[in-house]
């Protein structure tokens, strides 16, 4: 017991100290077109707007919260000179802590969750998985850049439990966390190009178009009924950066980050060999769709654009570097893996 508790302890601790970093740079509002609580109450605009989960859980949250409670962190805000610097309005204090409290919990649960994709995919004893996920969260601070948005640690906590759902086939587990991603932002959409890379020929049999064809209707319907809900907010469905991608234009950290993200990838693609069927197709996938739309629609230096593919980074540069102290890649095949559950 007191071993669990202290695991637990070290993964609260490893997931304060990014979102700590974040609150103080590069910050979680400051720009008009997504402050905070414009984009809680649903007054931001579009593309950021769209992401619904989290501002529902916190709206329900502050609703539920005893008034006294709401008051008194009104005043403490009212009276701290660190809440004004950062543009923290007193009247949405509670919303603020909310959230804070919900991506410290989201952070946790994604590190708990890279615990258990390592363990799937590798041969590695649970201190060495422990390890590599509470290293992991310690270098996350290093991908913050532009602003942290609240949506972005629960992309790590939903997609990456998806996906080990997805690969024991726990498809009563795996539809509810998928429903809560796709609210959670649209990326969830990777999640079935995945399943159809990873089986291959398989994918086409009955129960696994079934599966995909169903994951592509239930994503594409809610982020269209969203889509249409939020439809008279300002802005568009997609930013275009291309031009300023190109540029270059970009700060001494920001080439920091992009040497970071070079690295990942040259260590990855180092592992690919020998990695497991699931691993090497989808990393590919997700490489090259984030990186395409990173360079038309986003910014290519930031990382926290990239958390999709970041439990596929971290086995294969365990892959790649850990041979030495006896970490391998599970030799599980397709047909060993879509078995399982049968």
């Amino acid at each position: 017991m007191g071993k669990r508790i202290g695991i637990y302890l070290g993964y609260l601790i490893c997931a304060t100290l990014p979102v700590t970093v974040g609150v103080h740079r590069p910050g979680i509002t400051g720009w008009k077109p997504a402050l905070y609580e414009d984009l809680i109450y649903m007054r931001a605009s579009r593309p950021y707007v769209k992401r619904q989960l989290i501002p529902f859980l916190v709206r329900t949250i502050t609703r539920i919260t005893p008034q006294g409670i709401k008051d008194a962190l009104k005043k403490r805000f009212g009276q701290s000179t660190w809440a004004q610097k950062h543009g923290w309005p007193a009247d949405y204090a509670t919303e603020y802590v909310v959230g804070l409290v919900i991506m410290i919990a989201c952070l946790a649960g994604g590190l708990a969750a890279l615990y258990h994709f390592l363990r799937l995919f590798l041969e590695i004893t649970p201190l060495q998985a422990h390890g590599a996920a509470l290293g992991t969260g310690l270098l996350l601070p290093l991908s913050l850049s532009g602003k942290m948005y609240y949506y972005d640690w629960g992309v790590l906590l939903l997609f990456t439990w998806a996906m080990v759902l997805m690969y024991q086939q726990r498809w009563r587990w795996y539809y509810p966390v998928f429903i809560l991603a796709c609210l959670n932002k649209e990326t969830t959409i990777l999640l079935p190009a995945i399943m159809a890379v990873w089986l291959g020929r398989k994918a086409l049999r009955r129960s696994f178009v079934y599966h995909i064809l169903a994951q592509v209707v239930l994503c594409g319907g809610i982020c269209l009924a969203i889509a249409w809900w939020l439809r008279d907010r300002p802005g568009g469905n997609t930013e275009w950066h291309l031009q300023r991608n190109l540029g270059m234009n970009l700060s001494r950290l920001a080439y920091v980050r992009l040497v970071i993200m070079a690295m990942g990838i040259i260590l990855a693609i180092k592992g690919l060999r020998g990695a497991p069927v699931f691993i090497y197709r989808g990393y590919l996938l997700i490489l090259c769709v984030l990186l395409t739309t990173m360079l038309f629609i986003g910014y290519i230096d930031e990382l926290r654009d990239m958390y999709e593919i970041l439990p596929f980074t971290i086995v294969l540069i365990l892959i790649a570097v850990g041979r030495r102290w006896g970490i391998q890649p599970r030799r599980e095949t397709i047909s060993a893996a879509t078995n399982q559950a049968m």
